[in-house]
């Protein structure tokens, strides 16, 4: 494989097109730091990316411009095409596909996937696609270009649309040598996976005790949704703070009165959500007590409405026998199980682990059968 410096000059970078392998992050961009572009081979192609990503060729198809983007065309004919979002005209937008909820508010964290085309040249600079790797960013804080902060507060979750973007929203006059010319207009398609509005929940953290009792219900379940959102994306890589933002939706949800059945229901719904799911970062925690606490806090409330939760109350005793499993009791493990099974008789991963249970049981028991009769034999009880 071959390496590119991104201190070459541009004349010599475009003397030959080459082809990116995994492409090059906004943040290796914008850091000023520099990046090694890595090369793909002859043979190999990028082509996976329109193929994962089929939406905007086949908008642009649909509007007749898809070869002028991929054979490195003018973008002058998409002008007519795409509408102005920000007073200056600089910033314009097409709508692929609609969202749905409220648009995305100032401040909020976002994971959403995108690809940028240069003006004149026919590949992405930088394609979540391409890297199979969403961005997840806070908007408005310098952590991508200003064309992205300024596009997504027009979307919704799970929309699609494709941005026009002066220089001056992107990466100025100078560019980024060799990779982004002087200059450089950018067509960026945007799809917004999911946002959590993090000054919803900033300002209902700072009210005081009494001020968030006159909190609206519906404002109350909405933020404590967001907290159990922010949980779920930190679970993976971060378990620590995925706990601690389920344990503050948790909190809200439990500190907050309702006024009648239908609120109540709702409550225990989110709440439910969030005790399974504290439930299971526990067990990754290795905090296997408070695991079980959490999920029988869930089953109470799921027992509520048995016949619609049944599911949801077999992982719970699922996720309360793995947790005695971590601590060798593997009799109350062998009991979590069996209720497991008998409100979802029909998953096929309680009935494997039941079946690994067993196994495990029966070299228990026969380690102990073994270390009894070594025990009689050293005692004169057995020849």
């Amino acid at each position: 494989m071959e390496n590119i410096d991104v201190s070459a000059t541009e004349d010599t970078f475009y003397q030959k097109k080459v082809k990116l392998r995994d492409g090059v992050s906004l943040q290796q961009l914008l850091s000023g730091k520099g990046a090694t572009f890595a090369i793909e081979n002859e043979e190999s192609d990028l082509s996976a990316e329109f193929s994962n990503n089929k939406w905007v060729d086949d908008h642009l198809n649909s509007i007749g411009l898809n070869s002028q983007v991929h054979e490195g065309g003018s973008f002058s004919q998409l002008d007519s095409q795409f509408e102005a979002i920000t007073e200056d005209g600089l910033v314009k937008k097409q709508l692929v596909k609609p969202g749905v909820g409220p648009l995305v508010a100032p401040k909020s964290f976002l994971i959403i996937n995108y690809s940028i085309y240069v003006e004149g040249h026919d590949e992405t600079i930088d394609s979540t696609w391409v890297r199979n790797k969403p961005q997840r960013f806070t908007n408005n804080c310098g952590e991508v270009i200003h064309a992205i902060d300024v596009a997504v507060l027009t979307m919704k979750k799970g929309e699609e649309s494709l941005f026009l973007a002066d220089y001056k929203y992107c990466f100025g006059e100078m560019g980024v040598p060799p990779r982004i010319p002087r200059k450089a207009r950018m067509l960026i398609k945007i799809r917004v996976e999911n946002f959590i509005n993090e000054d919803l929940v900033k300002s209902y953290e700072n009210l005081s005790s009494e001020d968030k009792k006159d909190v609206p219900f519906d404002k109350v379940l909405k933020i404590a949704g967001e907290l159990r959102a922010k949980g779920n994306d930190s679970y993976k890589n971060k378990p620590n703070q995925a706990f601690n933002s389920y344990s503050k939706a948790i909190k809200i949800l439990q500190g907050h009165g309702v006024k009648n059945d239908d609120e109540e229901e709702l409550k225990n719904i989110e709440l439910s959500k969030s005790l399974i799911n504290i439930a299971q970062t526990c067990l990754e925690l290795k905090r296997t007590y408070d695991a079980r606490s959490y999920a029988d806090q869930a089953i109470t409330l799921l027992k509520m409405n048995e016949e619609d939760n049944k599911q949801k109350i077999a992982k719970c005793y699922y996720l309360k026998h793995r947790s005695y499993s971590k601590e060798d009791k593997l009799d109350e493990a062998k009991e979590c199980i069996n209720m497991s099974i008998r409100f979802d008789s029909g998953n096929e991963r309680i009935r494997e682990a039941l079946k690994t249970l067993n196994i495990d049981i029966e070299r228990r028991d026969e380690n102990v059968n073994d270390t009894y009769r070594l025990m009689g034999e050293k005692m004169g009880l057995r020849k």
